[in-house]
């Protein structure tokens, strides 16, 4: 048997999609399956329906499938990094469970490994969903790719495959608000970059809410980039050089307009200060990122046999 193959999946309330997640896995690393020892980990973010119990059957059925039951909803960056603390593997591969991922290109990103890039990431060159998202999100990594101090690939979000080198320095960041996509890219390892295209969702609806991924699309900003720490300046210069056309040049402007200018400009300013504030707060508390309620199997190092023989449980 040769290296050791992790795939972790983040779930919440995907119990329609996970069977069809399973056979399209299975069907993506039968041909490795006598070069490489495979585990699944599907981690159970929090879900309101019946994911736990899909998980908990399927774990019961296949040897090589575990699961880990967080005790709340805490978001998908951090339930991945779940799944990177549990990992075994020499390499990592992250993927939905909403089958916007394709499975089937985990064999070629093992193969990319191989060929010595420690991260192998899957860039979306298109994806069927409406014109609006597709023009905002594009909209958003071309303003991130300008303004980031990593590079930050457009099209490229958290399916990957990580050496285990990577898993290891992507594991030590203290990071609360976490933006893996941008860690990833700061740990500035060998990189290869698959192509594909993400079709839409086959059952249920994105668990990413317009709330989450302006939540998500902030912390990229903030996490890897100073350019909402300079935007006070830049306003002060702004409002200078006007101050001093108005001298120049005889305009009249209303005091009410003027006042709300004021008021805006200083309530960008306080919700920039307010904003960094916070999260220094959030990273000087010693919470743990998530809190495990329940695994499917006792992990090796409590003392049971590894679940990671990829064979069928007799039931």
């Amino acid at each position: 048997m040769g290296r050791k193959i992790s795939i972790i999946v983040p779930i919440f309330n995907e119990q329609h999609n996970l069977p069809l997640l399973l056979t399209s896995i299975q069907a993506a690393i039968s041909s490795l399956a006598k070069a490489y020892e495979f585990e699944l980990i599907f981690i159970d973010d929090g879900s309101s329906d019946l994911s736990w119990s899909v998980i908990q059957d399927l774990a019961s059925r296949y040897s090589y499938i575990t699961g880990i039951k967080l005790s709340r909803n805490f978001g998908h960056q951090i339930a991945l990094m779940a799944g990177y603390d549990h990992a075994k593997g020499d390499a990592v591969i992250s993927l939905d469970a909403d089958l916007q991922h394709p499975p089937q290109l985990i064999p070629e990103m093992i193969r990319a490994w191989e060929q010595g890039n420690f991260v192998v990431c899957a860039r979306r060159t298109d994806w069927d969903d409406t014109r609006f998202k597709k023009w905002t999100a594009s909209l958003y990594y071309y303003f991130l790719e300008r303004i980031s101090s990593v590079a930050i690939q457009r099209g490229v979000g958290d399916f990957r495959l990580l050496d285990r080198a990577v898993v290891q320095a992507v594991r030590q960041s203290k990071e609360r608000s976490l933006f893996l996509r941008g860690i990833v890219a700061w740990c500035g390892f060998k990189k290869a970059f698959i192509g594909y295209h993400c079709p839409a969702r086959i059952h249920g609806t994105s668990g990413y809410s317009w709330k989450k991924m302006v939540r998500l699309g902030f912390d990229g900003i903030m996490g890897f980039s100073g350019v909402l720490v300079r935007l006070p300046l830049v306003i002060t210069m702004l409002a200078s050089l006007m101050a001093a056309l108005v001298l120049l040049v005889p305009i009249s402007l209303s005091p009410t307009f003027l006042f709300f200018v004021l008021l805006a400009t200083q309530s960008l300013f306080a919700w920039i200060t307010l904003e960094y504030v916070s999260r220094i707060y959030d990273a000087s508390r010693t919470r743990p990122l998530y809190a495990v309620e329940q695994y499917t199997r006792t992990y090796p190092e409590q003392g049971v046999t590894s679940w990671s023989t990829p064979v069928e449980k007799n039931i």
